[in-house]
Parts: C-alpha cells; sequence; structure tokens
C-alpha cells in the first residue's frame, strides 16, 4: 500500500464549545486534506472557527469527535505528554501579534523552542544563526522586540517558528499588522522556506494577498472547509 503524501488529513471533525449554559457548535463535520509541501490559505470571516481549527491542527485544543490524521496518526489518541513532544517537534507557530518575550533578546526569543530539546548551547547556536540568517536578521541577535520594527518582530516570530525544523508552520493573520510593503517581504520569506525547505503553510487570513500564496485558498464558513470563491472575496 502506497503512503500518503497527506500532512493532514481531517474526517468529520466535529467541535462545541458551552457559553452561558448554551451549546455553540463551531466546527460540523470537517473535512480538510492537505498535502507535505503545500501553502494552503484558509479564509472566513471572524466567529467562523478559524482559530478553532489552527488550534485543532496545532495540537493546543482537541476536537469533540472525528479524526484529526498526522502523517497517518491521530492526533486525537495521544495523552498530553505525547501531543507536547509532537508538537515541539513537528509544528511551528506564527502568531499576528508576534509573541515575543520583551525581556529576552532576538536570539533568546529564537531559542525558546530549543530549551526543550536536549540540543547542546553550541548546537542550539548554530540552528538559532540559520534561522535568523534565512529572515536576514543576523545583525539583530542583542536587539529587544522594542528596538525592532513590526516587520523585524515577524522575522524573529517566524525564526523562532522554523529553528526546529518543523514539517508544518502555522500562521495567524501572519501580516495583519504591517504595512504593504513589509507584507510582501514576510511573503517571500514564507515562499523561500515553502520552495527551499519544502516547509509546509497553513496560513490562516484576511488578506487575500497573502492568501493568494497558497496552492489553494480555502475558506471555513457554516463550521465547514468549501473553496475560497475570489469573485466574492473580492467583492466584499
Amino acid at each position: 500500500m502506497a503512503l500518503s503524501t497527506h500532512i493532514y488529513q481531517l474526517k468529520n471533525v466535529m467541535k462545541s464549545y458551552t457559553k452561558g449554559g448554551e451549546k455553540l457548535s463551531i466546527l460540523k463535520g470537517l473535512d480538510l486534506s492537505i498535502e507535505t509541501g503545500e501553502i494552503v490559505s484558509i479564509m472566513g470571516p471572524s466567529g467562523t472557527g478559524k482559530s478553532t481549527l489552527f488550534n485543532i491542527l496545532g495540537g493546543l485544543d482537541s476536537a469533540d469527535s472525528g479524526e484529526v490524521l498526522f502523517m497517518n496518526r491521530d492526533l486525537q489518541d495521544l495523552n498530553s505528554r505525547t501531543i507536547d513532544h509532537w508538537r515541539g517537534r513537528q509544528v511551528g507557530f506564527i502568531f499576528q501579534f508576534y509573541h515575543l518575550i520583551p525581556v529576552l533578546t532576538t536570539y533568546q526569543n529564537v531559542e525558546i523552542p530549543l530549551l526543550l530539546t536536549s540540543l547542546s548551547r553550541k548546537e542550539r547556536k548554530r540552528k538559532i544563526d540559520a534561522a535568523l540568517s534565512l529572515v536576514e536578521l543576523e545583525d539583530r541577535h542583542k536587539h529587544y522586540p522594542n528596538q525592532l520594527s513590526g516587520g523585524q518582530q515577524q522575522r524573529v516570530a517566524i525564526a523562532r517558528a522554523i529553528v526546529t525544523d518543523p514539517s508544518v508552520i502555522l500562521a495567524d493573520e501572519l501580516t495583519g499588522d504591517l504595512d504593504a510593503k513589509t507584507s510582501e517581504e514576510i511573503a517571500k520569506i514564507v515562499t523561500v522556506l515553502n520552495r527551499d525547505f519544502q516547509k509546509t503553510f497553513i496560513l490562516f487570513t484576511h488578506d487575500l494577498r497573502i492568501a493568494q500564496l497558497g496552492k489553494r485558498m480555502l475558506s471555513l464558513e457554516g463550521g465547514q472547509i468549501v473553496p475560497l470563491k475570489l469573485e466574492e472575496e473580492e467583492g466584499q
């Protein structure tokens, strides 16, 4: 039997929350397949469940039912310790507001995921230098977040996401706070990481320019994934 080329396969995923005594269904039998090395963009209005799906894909939350397969392994079957270990090795996270620690330098912020590994200080330095080189911040090792522009802070966040060499990178509003020129620079970094290093990207975004980086552009509507209709999105 041939091995699957899919990094993720979600099958009939259901997720709901209880708020004020009322059950709110967020994901309603969601199906989604993502191939290894693909860039996929997921759009949709606020409140449609993008954050919920982001958290499930990253192992930060679990579905109520259904299958969440990563390389044919169902994340739903893993205990919390195993999922933590999987997340640290396989997934990189990029957030809209960077989530950098203000009292740490660029180097120290990027080092954080590596502190959970058994790598030596020398090995950590090699990986950090490589990650910062990829995002063109070799000269900002000792700078603190408040000494960096928004675009530079996002580059630090990208370096932190890739420093462990994860298989997939989940990005939430990658350029949500950035101007058009800086957004374009960040988009080029994503393209290079995908093209030259075969990194799988799942981009959760409201920005059509960033969504167009995706080989596929999808929309989360009514708790399910559907193809994005560009003419409707452009007309909004």
